[in-house]
């Protein structure tokens, strides 16, 4: 069974989380991912669309089942997701992120791996814990970035969990959505994106 599909539409190919109810992050989702990723690098699509199944979360975390695969295992798959997200950049194929509900922890950190971040107005978000992070230039480059170096690391140690707005304020997110319209509104304006591109 896949935790993540995909679809293409209008040359803007869909990567969607699909492991409900909180998306959590394991290392076949992982791997899939990897693999959806390396696709859109060869195949070049104008646009790549990160998003979730269900109402509650985007990604909520990651999850180590007692019988399943050790921590390192799950570090590697993270790292390989990272790697081809580096891919996507340097190939100047551009990538947004469509957030609903919870994103906490290296769920935050997938989601600031791509070039933009749209989040729904009842999105919130929780950096990860020093203990917690995934992707390796999520927590050193990506998150800094957006946050400023002092802002990511407040939130971090103080392990705030905040909504959409104030994601918008601090330069976490890009755009927040009503929730009502977010469906129409996003497809409108990844339809935007596609043809004018958008900048890293």
């Amino acid at each position: 069974m896949s935790n993540v599909r995909t679809r293409v539409r209008n040359n803007i190919l869909w990567i969607i989380l699909d492991s409900p109810p909180h998306n959590a992050l394991n290392v076949l989702l992982l791997n899939q991912l990897a693999a959806s990723l390396q696709k859109a690098v060869l195949q070049a699509p104008k646009l790549v669309v990160l998003s979730s199944t269900g109402e509650d979360a985007f990604c909520s975390g990651f999850e180590l089942p007692p019988d399943g695969p050790a921590l390192q295992e799950l570090h590697e798959a993270a790292h390989t997701v990272d790697v081809v997200f580096t891919k996507l950049h340097q190939h100047g194929i551009p990538s947004v992120a469509l957030i609903k509900g919870c994103t906490y922890g290296p769920g935050c950190e997938l989601a600031s791996l791509c070039d933009t971040l749209i989040a729904r107005n009842d999105a919130s978000f929780r950096m990860p814990a020093e203990n917690a992070r995934l992707f390796p230039s999520a927590s050193t480059q990506r998150l800094p970035a957006l946050l400023g170096p002092q802002g990511f690391e407040d939130l971090m140690r103080h392990g705030d969990t905040i909504d959409a707005t104030t994601a918008l304020d601090r330069g976490l997110v890009h755009q927040v959505l009503p929730f009502a319209h977010f469906l129409q509104e996003s497809e409108e304006l990844l339809v935007m994106l596609s043809i004018v591109g958008l900048t890293s």
